[in-house]
Formats: structure tokens, C-alpha cells, sequence
């Protein structure tokens, strides 16, 4: 780690150091920005730096070197909590968020800071939230806490007493050299995730997966055919989930990443329908939306892309990730019959 390694986000980095140097470090920041820009890197780093006790110079910087930075990198600080929803879960528990908040309370056991460290904040409940209410508005003193969400429609009681941090997508340039500093260097696989990633880093690198490709193909290419044979198409789609694990989590997160894929598709054939160029889509879909261009109506495809957004939304839920899909195709057989 080191604030090197963090792209993108110079100006939000001297936010923090001026409070630092004028000594007007808030109590709590909500960082807001879409999902895999690089917030959660940033909140590490930023927790690293206070975190360190070897500072060099007066800057809000870490050394890199020390057994706090160490401990900071590995995940066991003491001073350091983070709290990120259970797998199977699709809202923080009470006890997760009243643990954490109850560790701010005591005394830091290395000195220094403590931190905490919610991610997903936009998935608190009430009853979660009212418990991390009351650190908010009465917060320990030498206490951070960070919160990060994608969007900043989170409880109102706990918006207003956090310091709203944006950060915005990445540059082209940004991205690029993050996507090749994992090791993708393909200048035709780099613009396609690009594209489709809607320049996030993060999601690109999990949508940088040849099978996927391969399935989304196979998957359009199903639904777009006269006949759609739902059945075949449902049992694919689990299987290919089940390539990823058997276990509930990363076959949703698989089965989401298709239905991301599906919506993107989905509002590209409404924008070759109106004339417009794809956006996301490459060369090689063109056959399959102007097909689906000519075939169904505007409305047919804003009910189809409304429908992919609520089989996305029902599959946290703990709704059978298999029943969700069948529901889905079902649909679409039907809509576009």
C-alpha cells in the first residue's frame, strides 16, 4: 500500500491533509462514489496513515515500515475495525455495528487513533443505524470513522452529522495504468472493459474473465433467437454459477455480473433502436442489436431492462438464486415471444 499506489483521488488526499495540518480532522466522513473506484483503498490507506507510528515528517503519510503499518496491511491492528456485511446477508446485523461502536469506546491499545471502518453504508437498517448513531453524535475523543457507500441515500439521521467525501470515476488514463498494473495489458481486452465497466477498475478486474465472456455469448445469443428455450437456457446459467462455487455468495455474485452484462446489452439495443451508436457493446454484438432493434418495441425494452434490475435486486435477498433466474427468463420468453 502507500498513497502512491492510490490513482485518481489527488484531491480528496488534500482534503485530509489540510484538516490534518490544521487540526480540523472530523469525526466521521461518509465517502461517497461508485463501486470500485478505489474509496476502500483509500479509507485503508487514510486509516493506515493516522494509524502509524512512525510518521515521517508532519504529513498525514504512512512509513510503511512500522508494526502498525504491518498490522494496518494484514488486517489485525487493534485500533482498527472493519465492518462489511456477512456473505449471506443483505443488511448489517445490530450486534456487527454495536461491537464495532462499542470498540471505539476504549482506549486505543496502541496509541493514537482509533478507527472504524463500515463499508456498504447505504445497507444499514434502522436498528443498525440507530446504533451507530449514538457514537456519531456523542464520538469518542482521538476516534475516525469512515463510511463508504455508492450512493448517498443512506439514513438521513446518520448522513447529517458525517462529512461528505465525492469521489468521481477515474480518468481513462488512470484506468488504464491500474488495470495494467494487474497485469491486463491487452489493448483490445483494456478497451472493452473499459467500456463496459463504465470506467471502474474495479469492477473491470471482476468482469476480466474469459468464461464470463463466453457465457454472455452464449446468453444473448439464446435470448435473441426466435424460439428462447428458457429451461436450457436456466440450466446453463445455474451451471455456470456453480463453476464459481457451490456456495450461495459468489454464485450470486456470478449470476450478477450476467445480469449487469444483460443490462448493458439491453440498453444498448434501445440505443442502436434510436439511431444512436452502442455504448457498451462491441463490434462483434452488432448482428444481435440490430436483430433485437427491429424486433421489439421501446417499450418492450425498458420493461425488460426494468425487470433485470428487480431479478438483481431479489437476489441478495436470500431468494433461491436459481428460482430468480428461471423468473427472469420466463419473463423474457415471454415478452419477446
Amino acid at each position: 500500500m502507500g498513497w502512491e499506489t492510490i490513482r485518481g483521488h489527488d484531491a480528496q488526499r488534500s482534503l485530509f491533509e489540510r484538516a490534518w495540518h490544521q487540526q480540523r480532522l472530523a469525526h466521521a466522513y461518509l465517502f461517497v462514489g461508485p463501486d470500485g473506484i478505489g474509496k476502500r483503498r483509500f479509507a485503508r490507506e487514510l486509516a493506515r496513515a493516522l494509524l502509524c507510528e512512525r510518521r515521517p515528517g508532519d504529513g498525514l503519510v504512512a512509513c510503511g515500515q512500522c508494526d502498525a503499518c504491518a498490522q494496518v496491511e494484514v488486517g489485525t491492528h487493534p485500533d482498527l475495525h472493519v465492518v462489511a456485511m456477512l456473505e449471506d446477508e443483505n443488511v448489517f446485523t445490530v450486534d456487527q455495528v454495536r461491537k464495532a461502536t462499542e470498540e471505539l469506546h476504549l482506549k486505543p491499545m496502541r496509541g493514537g487513533y482509533r478507527v472504524l471502518l463500515l463499508e456498504d453504508a447505504d445497507k444499514l437498517n434502522p436498528q443498525a443505524g440507530n446504533s451507530l448513531l449514538k457514537v456519531l453524535e456523542e464520538p469518542p475523543p482521538k476516534t475516525l470513522q469512515l463510511l463508504i457507500s455508492s450512493r448517498a441515500d443512506i439514513l438521513r439521521t446518520i448522513l447529517s452529522r458525517c462529512q461528505v467525501v465525492r469521489f468521481a470515476p477515474l480518468t481513462e488514463t488512470d484506468f488504464v495504468a491500474i488495470l495494467r498494473d494487474q497485469g491486463v495489458t491487452d489493448a483490445g481486452t483494456i478497451d472493452r472493459l473499459r467500456r463496459i465497466s463504465g470506467g471502474s477498475p474495479g469492477l473491470a478486474l471482476a468482469l476480466n474473465e474469459p468464461d464470463l465472456w463466453e457465457f454472455r455469448k452464449r446468453l444473448l445469443t439464446g435470448l435473441a433467437a426466435s424460439k428462447i428455450d428458457s429451461l436450457e437456457l436456466g440450466k446453463a446459467w445455474s451451471e455456470f454459477c456453480d463453476e464459481a462455487s457451490k456456495d450461495a455468495a459468489p454464485r450470486r455474485r456470478r449470476a450478477r455480473l450476467v445480469l449487469r452484462l444483460v443490462l448493458d446489452f439491453l440498453a444498448d439495443v434501445l440505443r442502436v433502436q434510436q439511431g444512436a451508436p452502442p455504448a457498451r457493446s462491441g463490434a462483434e454484438d452488432r448482428p444481435l442489436l440490430d436483430a433485437l432493434a427491429e424486433r421489439l418495441s421501446a417499450e418492450t425494452l425498458l420493461g425488460l431492462m426494468e425487470r433485470t434490475l428487480q431479478a438483481d435486486s431479489q437476489i441478495p435477498r436470500n431468494i433461491q438464486t436459481d428460482l430468480v433466474l428461471e423468473g427472469f427468463l420466463d419473463t423474457w420468453a415471454q415478452r419477446v415471444a
